[in-house]
């Protein structure tokens, strides 16, 4: 950052800069002390100016992190339900504690990142059968979108009798045929089926692809595992927020419930035998897929914890 001189800007220089309400889009004529509204676009809001002056006048601090453990505010006391607060001893190790007297709950950073490695592990899938699994979404979503297809004709097919039968009921009560009464009758149930044909056919054009939503959870198992190992913080505290219902503790031990339908898929793969569908690979593909396209219901499926026996 360089002032119109192409110099090093000073903190006066940069106070000035900061007082300066162009940015709000006001221009301030120092002379006369006038203020104008200006032409040109703010670049930040009045909100954000505001706050910038409460900090230049000393009324305002801010928070400071001193800590940026990765886990903060994503892991609660089994006990007392609140947050445990990361605490780094000896300048190396990073424990997670809660301050809640009686609770008595401290984790060690590497028995969670060690429950987490292994959870993400669980629900990792075989090449085999996300190739599989690709190419059911597939047959799916297009046997879906023929169905759409054919119910969005259906209905158009029906608004344009709707047109024709108002138009008859036109020429009828033109022809002195029908009553005025009688018309508005008939006239009334046609645009209410009309509208109601309408409604159906808006529908069916703002319905998100349920097959897509599939795939997509698909990937996300397939690759959460890598990207937790490979990510940054913020990613991984990113990952955590996406995959995970409830993260908890309790004494030195960390338990974790994936979300729907992560957590299924993790319980029934680690109830299945290594072998049991090798020579059926499409059998125990279609049994995954049925696990990820049940997304509409959510079952009380047990937790995760931090024991050798998790996959």
């Amino acid at each position: 950052l360089r002032n119109h001189n192409g110099g090093s800007i000073s903190k006066n220089g940069l106070t000035t800069m900061l007082n300066n309400p162009f940015y709000v889009g006001l221009i301030h004529i120092r002379k006369t002390n006038e203020i104008f509204q200006g032409i040109h676009a703010p670049l930040i809001s009045k909100a954000l100016y505001d706050q910038v002056q409460e900090v230049l006048e000393g009324k305002r601090t801010g928070k400071i992190l001193k800590h940026g453990h990765r886990y903060r505010r994503l892991i609660r006391c089994d006990r007392c339900g609140k947050h445990l607060i990361g605490e780094t001893i000896k300048g190396r190790y990073i424990y997670y504690r809660c301050h809640t007297p009686n609770c008595r709950v401290c984790i060690r950073e590497v028995d969670i990142e060690a429950l987490l490695s292994r959870t993400y592990a669980s629900i990792r899938l075989d090449h085999e059968d996300m190739r599989d699994l690709r190419d059911m979404v597939e047959e799916t979503k297009k046997s879906k979108d023929e169905h759409l297809a054919q119910r969005a004709t259906s209905l158009q097919l029906q608004l344009a009798d709707c047109d024709a039968r108002l138009s008859r009921l036109t020429d009828a009560l033109i022809d002195g045929v029908i009553e005025k009464d009688v018309f508005e009758s008939r006239k009334s149930e046609v645009l209410f089926r009309q509208r109601e044909l309408r409604d159906n056919l808006e529908h069916l054009g703002s319905t998100g692809s349920h097959a897509d939503r599939v795939l997509q959870l698909l990937e996300l198992a397939d690759t959460a595992y890598v990207s937790y190992q490979n990510g940054l913080s913020s990613e991984k505290r990113a990952l955590i927020a996406e995959t995970i219902s409830n993260f908890s503790g309790s004494g030195k031990t960390p338990t974790i419930k994936l979300k729907f339908p992560l957590q299924e898929y993790s319980d029934w793969r680690n109830s299945m035998s290594c072998d049991q569908y090798r020579d059926r690979p499409r059998t125990r593909s279609r049994q995954i897929l049925d696990i990820f396209m049940g997304v509409d219901s959510e079952s009380n499926s047990p937790v995760v914890t931090d024991q050798r026996g998790v996959a």
